[in-house]
Protein backbone atom coordinates (compact mmCIF):
# COMPACT_ATOMS: atom_id res chain seq x y z
CA UNK A 1 0.00 0.00 0.00
CA UNK A 2 1.47 3.01 -0.83
CA UNK A 3 0.49 6.99 -0.70
CA UNK A 4 2.21 9.94 -1.92
CA UNK A 5 2.96 13.22 -0.92
CA UNK A 6 -0.45 15.18 -1.45
CA UNK A 7 -2.53 12.37 0.40
CA UNK A 8 -2.31 13.51 3.99
CA UNK A 9 -4.98 12.25 6.65
CA UNK A 10 -5.35 9.15 4.84
CA UNK A 11 -7.46 6.55 6.46
CA UNK A 12 -6.37 3.13 5.72
CA UNK A 13 -7.88 0.11 7.65
CA UNK A 14 -9.06 -3.74 7.11
CA UNK A 15 -6.05 -4.59 4.96
CA UNK A 16 -3.76 -7.68 4.61
CA UNK A 17 -0.20 -7.75 3.21
CA UNK A 18 2.16 -10.43 2.37
CA UNK A 19 5.67 -10.29 1.14
CA UNK A 20 5.72 -6.75 -0.08
CA UNK A 21 8.79 -6.00 -2.10
CA UNK A 22 9.87 -3.22 -0.31
CA UNK A 23 7.49 -1.93 3.05
CA UNK A 24 4.22 -3.38 3.27
CA UNK A 25 2.91 0.35 3.95
CA UNK A 26 4.83 3.56 2.68
CA UNK A 27 2.95 7.07 3.66
CA UNK A 28 5.19 9.90 2.28
CA UNK A 29 2.16 12.33 2.70
CA UNK A 30 1.53 12.62 6.49
CA UNK A 31 -0.93 12.74 8.97
CA UNK A 32 -2.89 8.84 8.17
CA UNK A 33 -4.66 6.64 10.06
CA UNK A 34 -4.09 3.39 9.92
CA UNK A 35 -6.02 0.43 11.85
CA UNK A 36 -6.96 -3.54 11.65
CA UNK A 37 -4.46 -3.95 8.46
CA UNK A 38 -2.23 -7.25 8.38
CA UNK A 39 1.25 -6.87 7.27
CA UNK A 40 3.63 -10.08 7.34
CA UNK A 41 7.40 -10.86 5.29
CA UNK A 42 8.06 -7.23 4.04
CA UNK A 43 11.12 -6.67 2.76
CA UNK A 44 12.00 -3.83 3.97
CA UNK A 45 9.63 -3.13 6.94
CA UNK A 46 6.11 -3.44 8.33
CA UNK A 47 5.29 0.55 8.13
CA UNK A 48 7.05 3.15 6.21
CA UNK A 49 6.01 6.76 7.49
CA UNK A 50 7.43 10.06 6.76
CA UNK A 51 5.64 13.41 5.87
CA UNK A 52 7.70 15.28 3.06
CA UNK A 53 7.00 18.76 5.14
CA UNK A 54 7.27 19.27 8.36
CA UNK A 55 4.18 22.34 8.00
CA UNK A 56 2.42 19.94 5.32
CA UNK A 57 0.70 17.18 6.73
CA UNK A 58 -2.23 18.51 9.45
CA UNK A 59 -1.90 16.09 11.64
CA UNK A 60 0.38 13.30 13.29
CA UNK A 61 0.55 9.90 12.35
CA UNK A 62 -2.05 7.17 14.26
CA UNK A 63 -1.26 3.44 13.93
CA UNK A 64 -3.90 1.31 16.02
CA UNK A 65 -4.67 -1.97 16.44
CA UNK A 66 -2.21 -3.51 13.38
CA UNK A 67 -0.55 -7.09 13.48
CA UNK A 68 3.13 -6.34 11.65
CA UNK A 69 4.86 -9.52 11.60
CA UNK A 70 8.44 -11.25 10.49
CA UNK A 71 8.71 -7.94 8.44
CA UNK A 72 12.66 -7.71 7.65
CA UNK A 73 14.10 -4.21 8.88
CA UNK A 74 11.16 -2.63 11.67
CA UNK A 75 8.02 -3.08 11.72
CA UNK A 76 7.30 1.13 11.98
CA UNK A 77 9.50 3.51 10.73
CA UNK A 78 8.72 6.93 11.16
CA UNK A 79 10.50 9.86 9.52
CA UNK A 80 8.78 13.27 10.28
CA UNK A 81 9.67 16.20 11.59
CA UNK A 82 5.90 17.17 12.38
CA UNK A 83 5.07 19.14 14.66
CA UNK A 84 2.03 17.62 15.77
CA UNK A 85 2.36 14.13 17.75
CA UNK A 86 2.13 10.11 16.14
CA UNK A 87 0.42 7.48 18.11
CA UNK A 88 0.73 3.37 18.19
CA UNK A 89 -1.62 1.96 20.06
CA UNK A 90 -2.21 -1.49 20.69
CA UNK A 91 0.00 -3.25 18.12
CA UNK A 92 1.15 -6.34 17.75
CA UNK A 93 4.77 -6.27 16.13
CA UNK A 94 6.85 -9.47 16.14
CA UNK A 95 10.33 -9.96 14.45
CA UNK A 96 13.35 -12.18 15.00
CA UNK A 97 16.96 -11.09 15.35
CA UNK A 98 18.31 -7.55 15.23
CA UNK A 99 14.82 -6.54 14.71
CA UNK A 100 13.47 -2.77 15.58
CA UNK A 101 10.07 -2.64 16.89
CA UNK A 102 9.47 1.26 16.24
CA UNK A 103 12.37 2.78 14.68
CA UNK A 104 12.58 6.65 15.16
CA UNK A 105 14.36 9.25 12.72
CA UNK A 106 15.88 11.31 15.13
CA UNK A 107 14.74 12.82 18.92
CA UNK A 108 12.60 15.51 17.72
CA UNK A 109 9.84 12.89 16.80
CA UNK A 110 6.87 13.56 18.81
CA UNK A 111 5.23 9.98 19.87
CA UNK A 112 3.30 8.35 22.31
CA UNK A 113 2.95 4.44 22.25
CA UNK A 114 1.25 1.86 24.84
CA UNK A 115 0.18 -1.81 24.59
CA UNK A 116 2.40 -2.56 21.23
Amino acid sequence: IQLGSGSTRAVVYNNYVDAARGFGVFDSGGGGKYFNNIVTNAFLGGFFLKDDAPNYAPAGFQILNNTIIHNINSGIYILTENPNQSVFYNNIIVGKGAYTYIQINNGLVKYAEANN
